[in-house]
């Protein structure tokens, strides 16, 4: 396509490639490809499927640098999480809706991490939405009156932290 170009940046030394696609104007978002630090991927989704011109008082330059090159000390840039249409899991194509739908439809008991990932299938491809999922998971089971459990296994009741702490006091974990 003659009508686009391309921002590009890379760095070797944290692993991360980005390619943002824009219109030759540099008004609208086409498309993009992330390596590494895809923590805004939500938002650049998000502009570059509804078509419409970036916002007011943005460059594509200033979408091209990842989160965690920006240090203008300002927050993190949060994803909106409350949309249910909102994509979470790319890989398999699953809304925070979907997710939200799973939880409940589990209960409080049997809505677990992995129990989440089985049935919705969000988090099985490359991983890297764990963090939004357990998130949407954290507050709907808060929302229905559960608590979500950081232990390793529903037959252990440590988290890995807890675990560690216990082998650093204890000279003898079997006792």
């Amino acid at each position: 396509d003659l009508d686009v170009q391309e921002l590009v940046w890379n760095d070797p030394f944290i692993g991360v490639y980005r390619k943002l696609i824009f219109n030759k104007a540099g008004t609208k978002l086409r498309g993009g490809i992330l390596v590494g630090d895809a923590s805004d991927y939500a938002t650049l989704h998000k502009m570059a499927m509804s078509g419409t011109e970036l916002p007011d008082g943005t460059t594509p330059a200033m979408l091209l640098p990842p989160l965690s090159a920006k240090s203008t000390g300002e927050a993190e840039e949060q994803q909106d999480l409350s949309d249910p249409t909102t994509q979470i899991c790319s890989c398999n194509d699953v809304t925070r809706g979907a997710i939200v739908a799973t939880i409940k439809e589990l209960g409080v008991e049997q809505a677990t991490y992995a129990n989440v990932k089985k049935c919705s299938r969000a988090g099985t491809g490359c991983g890297g939405c764990e963090p939004q999922v357990k998130a949407v998971l954290k507050d709907t089971l808060e929302a229905m009156g559960g608590a979500m459990s950081n232990h390793l296994c529903e037959h252990f009741a440590y988290s890995r932290q807890e675990l560690m702490a216990l082998l650093r006091t204890n000279p003898d974990p079997s006792s």
